[in-house]
């Protein structure tokens, strides 16, 4: 009996023990919290047999193998008598004890109480954390957007049943990341307050009933199988219900009050559910992680998945599953799953190559391009295998600017949109009446609209002015405005790391350009993102022995107009020329202000000093940045000026007057600023001119930084989560357009309103007159296909009479009808690229197109399309006179339409 109450005695010894060093621990985990707020990173304690398990790091991505380093931890510190399983859960309880005292955990589930997500909730996170019960999977992922919850945990798939689909519909709309998976063992039993032979109903979640039905179909065949969203609710029911029955887990019993009639009844005993843990934020890769990659190919291309899936062979990453789910965007479209593995045994850059070289055979992202037809530029132009441009016949009123249509050119925007699948209309020129026009149609089609604004104006001006207020119609209308600036440079100024936060989402931040924007348009702030230009830095390297040792030379490359402050720069130059001997000038552009260049180079004679190209192609921009030392940018207005990080990328020191968004564009130590006066501009570039002499800089330097401050991949990647967030938008309808418009004035909202109207009238006779079934879709190529023909290297350029075309090969395109044509064509007729089609002119008007014939080697003579619009319309329309070559192999299904008036 003394030997019994001495090891009580112990034993409360312990406990007092154990509860200081708990206290203890748990302060440090608070202090930790602390140290680490400011991040936003709080840290759940340091870890010594767990799976570094932290409230800002659950895990990167799902590991198992992790997992099971952390029961090896456990197993090797654990001396017994007590069981790893038991130590598991007392440290599990622990870290759970430890998240509580620094933030309130919320963790969304598949509930009710006692599902199986609840279980491996509990099995994950412990039982301190507040755990939020949600009716259905796609509940717990809108739970944990929204941010009521933390984290959220969602079946994703069975051992016995496979894949839960809810789960994998929802991650295809969704910017959470997932950050850890958990692996339940799962143990069915048959729970009702009925007897066996009596039960009537069975219900069950889907997993449940295919988990179990070999049981069933052996003693319950005839009972009626009812699914539900979870089998927690399953029980709920079988509760209230005489004769019904419930598949589900054990702790669903004691619950809701239900007596177990038969434990065990799945068909495996091996049965498990992997689970995801949801959040919103991810971290850096590590040794072992897995990769989830989703995409989708064309589905009318023979061989187009297994050319993807061949990529990951070619750089020896194991697939270990793979599923495939409707894309519920287009009919017979479907979206892939592939899993693979990661960590040590694959390099991490062999999976990026792998995922980048994947993007060439996937469904993706196609730019069409729509501008008025100049010169001989008319029809379609392929560019790439993603960008086509439409050249439509438009009348041109200056400068290549289009003649306004207001109602026009919906017509020949319509036909394109429906050929071209169009679901995104992106204009990007606020002096466009061709985007404005564009977006206005868009919308009344019912599309999604973005506008990204390169403009910076006040209200000084009449032109200004009403530039301002037919810009602020338009954009009353659209659902997202990216403005032109340089986000990086923003946030530097406001101590804030901004890069990491975009590429999670769009999110809207500070800028010149942006406050303009809203200023001008009444934007909500919200629905505007900032997203800079790029260059192809590659294309942009400092060549110095090109440069002449000595003189200082000083680039100009500008439009010669009033905005971009000529006037200041022709006052300038002969006072520089003056002041520093070795200074020269290479001017190059064109405008209405050259004649005011030439006229003060013989006034001061400076023919020796400033020279003036003229005009500069884009490609020999470079050849004229690498002869100079100094690049003087000397505009009065600015939102993004690339020229300036052109020059820098070249090795430049910059010098520009501090307009508009100039100052976010380059570093500090990049550029010199100045007023936009006279003797400001004097003695920046004087400043200039001593600091290379000096050699104080080396703007050779200035390459390496800025091929990291400026990618087009980047800004891509960006513009995309624009355009995710804005196809996941609801639609406004017809009377929320008329509201938005009516509110730009007293006047000009009455007129917009009816400018609407007229639109959407004009749209129903379209579509009344010329049905959208009669427009032809436009056919697809895959990449691999298009590379053969030839790439970018296709000339589509078109000329009147006989086009001499080899004939290798050929698109095996064609329909059995002609293409508008009420007849069939007869004899041999268009010919198309890389080959001919058998088919002539048809009866009214429209093209006869039978199958795809293969060429054979040798040169073939295709007749000349007269009526080369004819396809985009029904019977009956006819633009003619724009002569252009038709090829049959239309790229990829598209997403964006570019319209604007520039040359392309």
């Amino acid at each position: 009996m003394g030997d019994l109450t001495a090891l009580r005695h112990k034993i409360d010894s312990l406990d007092v023990s154990i509860i200081h060093l708990l206290n203890e621990r748990a302060q440090v985990s608070v202090d930790i919290g602390a140290a680490k707020k400011a991040l936003d990173a709080v840290e759940i304690g340091r870890q010594l047999v767990w799976n570094d398990f932290r409230s800002s790091r659950v895990h990167s991505h799902a590991r198992k193998a992790n997992l099971r380093n952390g029961n090896r931890k456990v197993s090797r510190l654990n001396k017994g008598p007590l069981k790893d399983e038991s130590l598991n859960a007392i440290f599990r309880e622990i870290m759970s004890a430890s998240i509580s005292l620094q933030k309130e955990l919320k963790v969304g589930y598949l509930g009710p109480a006692g599902s199986f997500s609840h279980q491996a909730a509990i099995e994950r996170f412990g039982d301190s954390v507040l755990y939020i019960p949600q009716e259905q999977i796609k509940d717990v992922f809108t739970l944990v957007e929204k941010g009521r919850a933390t984290y959220g945990i969602v079946p994703f798939e069975n051992s016995t049943h496979g894949s839960v689909v809810q789960t994998l519909d929802r991650l295809m709309d969704t910017n959470l990341k997932i950050r850890a998976e958990s692996y339940l063992t799962i143990h069915q039993c048959l729970l009702s307050n009925s007897p066996l032979k009596s039960i009537k109903r069975i219900y069950s979640h889907p997993q449940g009933f295919g988990q179990s039905q070999k049981w069933l179909d052996a003693h319950l065949p005839n009972a009626e199988r009812i699914n539900v969203s979870s089998t927690s609710l399953a029980a709920e029911i079988a509760a209230r219900e005489t004769g019904s029955a419930a598949i589900c887990s054990e702790t669903c019993a004691s619950l809701y009050g239900l007596d177990i009639l038969e434990r065990d009844i799945e068909d495996l005993k091996t049965n498990t559910t992997r689970f995801f843990v949801l959040g919103t934020s991810s971290d850096k890769p590590t040794s072992d992680d897995k990769l989830l990659v989703r995409f989708t190919v064309d589905h009318r291309q023979p061989g187009a998945l297994c050319d993807g899936l061949k990529v990951f062979k070619d750089h020896n990453i194991n697939l270990t599953k793979i599923d495939s789910r409707p894309s519920r965007e287009r009919p017979w479209h479907y979206v892939f799953y592939v899993e693979c593995q990661g960590g040590k045994e694959v390099d991490e850059e062999a999976i990026q190559a792998a995922v980048q070289e994947l993007s060439k055979y996937c469904l993706e992202v196609c730019v069409i391009i729509i501008t008025h037809a100049y010169g001989h530029r008319a029809g379609v132009r392929y560019v790439t295998n993603g960008l086509k441009v439409y050249y439509v016949p438009m009348g041109i009123v200056y400068s290549q600017a289009s003649f306004p249509t207001i109602f026009g050119f919906f017509p020949i925007f319509r036909a394109i949109v429906i050929r071209e699948e169009i679901d995104i209309v992106h204009g990007h020129q606020a002096f466009s009446s061709m985007c404005l026009e564009g977006i206005l149609h868009g919308r009344t089609m019912g599309l999604k609209a973005c506008f990204t604004d390169h403009s910076l104006f006040g209200f000084a001006d009449a032109s200004s002015i009403l530039t301002n207020k037919l810009l602020k119609w338009t954009l009353s209308d659209i659902d997202h405005v990216i403005c032109v600036s340089n986000t990086r440079q923003v946030c530097n100024c406001l101590s804030v790391l901004f890069l990491t936060v975009f590429l999670e989402r769009s999110v809207p931040t500070h800028s010149i350009s942006k406050e303009n924007t809203v200023l001008r348009a009444a934007l909500n702030p919200q629905h505007v993102s900032v997203i800079p230009n790029a260059i192809v830095a590659s294309q942009f390297k400092p060549d110095t022995s090109k440069r002449d040792p000595t003189k200082i030379t000083i680039v100009v490359i500008s439009r010669l107009v009033y905005r971009k402050g000529i006037d200041l720069l022709i006052a300038v130059i002969p006072r520089i020329c003056a002041m520093h001997q070795r200074a020269r000038f290479i001017n190059g552009g064109d405008g209405p202000k050259r004649i005011d260049l030439e006229q003060m180079r013989e006034k001061y004679l400076l023919h020796d000093r400033v020279e003036l190209l003229g005009p500069v192609k884009h490609h020999d921009v470079v050849k004229v940045l690498n002869q100079g030392d100094i690049f003087l940018n000397t505009s009065l207005t600015e939102a993004f000026c690339i020229a300036i990080v052109e020059a820098a990328s070249c090795g430049l020191l910059v010098v520009s007057t501090k307009v508009g968004g100039v100052p976010e564009v380059l570093p500090r130590h990049m550029i010199n600023f100045s007023k936009p006066e006279e003797d400001d501009l004097v003695v920046a570039v004087s400043k200039a001119i001593h600091l290379i002499r000096s050699r104080e800089v080396n703007p050779v330097t200035f390459h390496e930084e800025l091929k990291e401050m400026y990618s087009w991949s980047n800004v891509a990647e960006r513009t995309e989560k624009v355009y995710d967030e804005i196809t996941r938008s609801p639609t406004p309808p017809l009377i929320e357009r008329l509201r938005r418009y009516y509110g730009c004035g007293v006047f000009a909202g009455k007129i917009f309103c009816l400018v609407m109207a007229i639109d959407y009238l004009i749209w129903m006779f379209l579509e009344w007159l010329f049905p959208k079934e009669e427009v032809e879709i436009a056919q697809t190529v895959d990449y691999a296909t298009w590379r053969r023909m030839g790439g970018n290297n296709i000339s589509l350029v078109p000329r009147k009479g006989p086009v001499m075309q080899r004939g290798k090969e050929s698109f095996p395109y064609g329909t059995e009808r002609g293409f508008r044509g009420r007849g069939r064509g007869r004899g041999r007729g268009q010919g198309y690229r890389g080959g001919y089609f058998r088919g002539g002119r048809g009866r009214n008007g429209g093209f006869g197109a039978r199958q795809g014939q293969h060429g054979e080697e040798g040169y073939y003579k295709p007749s000349f399309i007269e009526d080369p619009w004819q396809h985009l319309f029904p019977p009956g329309y006819t633009e003619r006179n724009v002569p252009v070559e038709r090829p049959v192999d239309d790229l990829s299904t598209t997403v964006e339409v570019n319209t604007e008036a520039n040359n392309m």
